[in-house]
């Protein structure tokens, strides 16, 4: 556990530190107290006014999304991927960058990533329902024979990709 002076210490020098809740609870009913108790800790004892909230678990779903943003915060989610002009703010991704993904290898990949050209599609982040779930995409552009062959997805098990 860190301590407020050392989180007075390191931030903006080596990290920055934002909201995530009072405890690591899992938020698919959203708990505003805690979110605002741990805002007002935050300004307290580091000066953090700024309203940026991570999901604990990255979990949430669209009434959740709703809410953060009523509530005036930007937030991360636990997928990985590029933060870019169509981003949902109360759902942005994040690349991790600890343990096996601490790689210098995997931090200068991840840093030259371009965002997917893809039209917004409002899709509810925990999938209740359907198992594997099913993804569409609207691509901005059609892609090239040879975009769609450099087309990844990865996941724990295996993807079918249909055009």
């Amino acid at each position: 556990m860190m301590t407020w002076q050392k989180m007075r210490d390191i931030q903006g020098k080596m990290m920055t530190i934002y909201n995530h809740g009072t405890s690591h609870a899992h938020f698919l009913d959203l708990d505003k107290v805690q979110i605002q108790q741990a805002q007002n800790r935050l300004n307290q004892e580091l000066g953090k006014a700024d309203k940026i909230f991570a999901y604990p678990y990255g979990e949430s779903n669209l009434d959740i999304l709703g809410q953060i943003k009523n509530m005036g915060y930007v937030a991360f989610g636990q997928h990985s991927g590029v933060v870019s002009t169509t981003s949902n703010l109360q759902n942005l991704p994040r690349f991790p960058m600890a343990v096996n993904y601490a790689k210098m290898d995997a931090f200068k990949l991840k840093v030259s990533t371009l965002s997917m050209p893809i039209v917004e599609n409002k899709i509810n982040p925990i999938v209740t329902n359907k198992n594997p779930p099913i993804l569409r995409l609207t691509f901005k552009n059609p892609l090239t024979k040879s975009a769609k062959e450099k087309l990844n997805c990865f996941a724990d098990s295996e993807v079918k990709i249909h055009w």
